[in-house]
């Protein structure tokens, strides 16, 4: 019997060939089509969820349910099924899809028994068929309309191994060069060029700056980037400010050279510079809490207004020579991503709601990349490569299981990029009261450790009325919730996502953990039972659990974060009135202090007041609060103490150069995270044709 053909009323569906035919014609399908028609037919008569035929037919793959809603219609045009009521494929409100069109296959007259018999095998033979139909697709490239098999393997090398960090690298027109930074610290860069054959290098910038992203020019003859006056202000006085750049390749081969400044130093950030094929230079411009792309015209020695989107904060965008068109996302006041792309003129093309996966953390930025052909762009997000067509479909794309992995640009053929590959170290430190007390300098905290790993520990906190401390690690391969109970670690949470923050709270008993998944706050259990808050909207920071119901969070409203309060009994959201906060807690008293996004702290007692002695005194925005007191570490990694109460501020013990932040002090130890090591490097991934 042939198990690769099946007929539904006077349509005969061949698998194989990925045709359905009639009296009257034959329809060619896409292989994903044909699938969606296998799980329908193994099913006939039942109705399947959206949810389980997309992980069947689109394993491994991240998509829409536009996307099976445009394959189901594809069937329902070939079954000429497409008016109401549906005869063929039926679809249930909120429920899914039904084939309500018996599956027929022709056999030779035999008793009834057998009839029924060979009706199953062959039902059981279209389903094993349809698995093995959806393995190969598994291993496809995923660029369904050209049909080419991804017969590919991925090989990664590395491109640079120093003492140094090497970030934002990418590929000048013709391949033959890379154009990257190199670190001098956290905030400072300079500019170099390396010819990938011969492994030379070469400086470009005569000093180090707080440089963007360089960009290079149609010809590959000249660089653009933005500069920040400051890595960091000195005096409250002070103020950042940007210029956007240009350098000559050539002419800083022979010797580094200093940038030419094209727009003055202005108030308003600038990123993004890009050079257009006029010899125009785009970048984006924030002010007052909007963007939009600007344009500099070298020949008249002026800026302007080149596109600004109406669907809200547009934070990325890139050129295509190949199309000549540009395209945008924004993040809408619902904190959805739009994409748009649009004329040199700012004439719109196409707009489209970016259908994210539900556990993408909804604050995190999309890096996008014209494809060199111009036909769709590549994103790189949270570690992760995606294909994002221009309609909003994204498509997980593979890059040979590295993760940690950012600022990823295409190689001219398409069939390769560079990234930068980023490997952090993180450690816990318990520091007794008793050892700050006693002393003014710590210039080791190795014996203090506890739960170590060679990846990332943060966060830990201690457990109110209770000897375990809670943390978050990637030890596991994913960002997860660990205990501690002083001898042995053990992991809590076991999404398989992970964590979308390190930030972790313990409920006032002590007895659940809360941390942000799928962009809604989770609440685990010790028993690592799990109770979703679904909360109106997504939740992006927990700052404080302050009362068995209620919690204080960070959720974007209209494009800009607020303090809410979750209940997390109704799941209800409340707005307050505290907009681009860091960090909160409540005192005893039920008076709210928090961080802005300035390194401010600020204490409601009477009315909202800055607490001036504690500006830009923290490395990280992460503070502590335990009986009326503030604790942190600054800069220049000092752990300090604030009194709400007296108004003063000590400093308590200079601590070691690597040391990140306080994260938690229960009135006898503190909590610290420290920098171990922290490593970027730049990696080639490219893939090549199997043998």
């Amino acid at each position: 019997m042939d198990i690769n053909e099946f007929s539904i009323g006077r349509y005969h569906v061949d698998i194989k060939r990925n045709q359905i035919s009639s009296d009257v014609t034959t329809h060619i399908l896409t292989p994903k089509a044909v699938a969606v028609l296998c799980v329908l037919a193994e099913h006939q008569g039942e109705v399947i969820s959206s949810d389980r035929i997309m992980e069947l037919v689109w394993k491994g793959r991240v998509v829409s349910t536009n996307t099976l809603q445009r394959n189901i219609s594809q069937l329902r045009k070939v079954f000429e099924d497409s008016n109401q009521p549906q005869q063929i494929i039926k679809t249930h409100s909120k429920k899914g899809y039904s084939l309500e069109a018996p599956v027929i296959k022709k056999v030779a007259t035999r008793s009834t028994t057998e009839n029924h018999k060979n009706y199953y095998i062959f039902l059981s033979s279209v389903l094993t068929l349809c698995i093995l139909m959806m393995l190969a697709l598994w291993i496809f490239s995923g660029e369904e309309a050209s049909n080419e098999v991804n017969h590919q393997l991925i090989s990664v090398t590395p491109i640079t191994s120093t003492d140094s960090w090497e970030s934002s690298a990418s590929y000048d027109p013709t391949g033959k060069f890379i154009v990257f930074q190199r670190h001098k610290d956290n905030c400072n860069n300079s500019i170099w060029l390396r010819e990938v054959s011969s492994y030379r290098e070469w400086q470009l910038t005569d000093n180090s700056g707080v440089y963007g992203q360089p960009n290079w020019s149609a010809d590959g003859n000249s660089l653009t980037f933005t500069e920040r006056n400051t890595c960091q202000l000195s005096r409250n006085t002070d103020k950042f400010c940007w210029t956007v750049n240009t350098l000559s390749v050539l002419d800083s081969m022979t010797k580094p050279r200093k940038a030419k400044v094209r727009v003055n130093c202005q108030d308003n950030p600038a990123w993004l510079a890009k050079w257009l094929p006029d010899g125009s230079i785009s970048f984006l411009i924030e002010k007052n809490g909007s963007t939009w792309i600007e344009k500099y015209n070298a020949r008249e020695n002026a800026v302007t207004s080149l596109f600004k989107s109406s669907n809200g904060y547009t934070y990325a965008y890139d050129y295509s020579s190949t199309n000549k068109t540009l395209a945008a996302i924004s993040l809408s006041n619902d904190n959805n991503h739009i994409l748009e792309v649009f004329k040199s003129s700012g004439e719109i093309l196409s707009s489209a709601l970016i259908a994210l996966p539900t556990t993408f953390q909804r604050d995190i930025a999309l890096d996008i990349n014209f494809h060199p052909s111009g036909k769709y762009l590549i994103v790189s997000a949270a570690s992760k490569l995606y294909k994002l067509e221009f309609d909003g479909e994204i498509t997980l794309l593979d890059i040979g299981g590295r993760t940690n992995l950012y600022d990823i640009a295409i190689h001219p053929d398409g069939n390769s990029y560079i990234a930068t590959e980023v490997v952090a170290d993180t450690d816990n430190i318990l520091v007794p009261d008793t050892i700050i007390k006693t002393q003014k300098n710590i210039s080791d905290l190795t014996p203090y450790k506890l739960a170590r790993s060679n990846l990332g520990e943060d966060k830990p906190k201690f457990q109110p009325n209770g000897k375990l401390i809670a943390f978050t690690s990637t030890r596991s391969g994913s960002r997860q919730i660990w205990l501690f109970n002083g001898h042995l670690s053990k992991q809590l949470s076991r999404n398989q996502s992970g964590l979308q923050s390190k930030d972790i709270l313990w409920s006032p008993s002590g007895e659940k953990i809360a941390g942000i998944f799928e962009n809604k706050v989770h609440i685990w259990s010790l028993n690592q039972s799990t109770i979703k808050v679904d909360s109106e909207l997504n939740v992006e920071d927990i700052f404080h659990w302050y009362s068995p119901t209620e919690m204080l969070v960070n959720a974007r409203v209209d494009g800009q974060l607020h303090i809410h309060i979750l209940n997390l009994i109704s799941h209800q959201i409340t707005r307050l009135d505290k907009k681009n906060v860091l960090w909160a807690n409540y005192t005893d008293s039920g008076k709210l202090i928090y961080l802005d996004n300035k390194y401010q702290f600020w204490y409601e007692s009477e009315t909202p007041n800055i607490i001036a002695k504690l500006n830009n005194q923290l490395e990280q925005p992460v503070a502590a609060f335990y009986q009326g007191k503030l604790y942190g570490v600054n800069k220049e990694q000092e752990l300090w103490s604030y009194s709400l109460v007296t108004d003063k501020a000590e400093i308590l013990v200079k601590l070691p150069q690597n040391t990140r932040y306080l994260s938690d002090y229960n009135g006898t130890d503190f909590l610290i995270t420290q920098m171990e090591r922290l490593k970027k490097d730049l990696i080639s991934i490219k893939k090549s044709p199997r043998q």
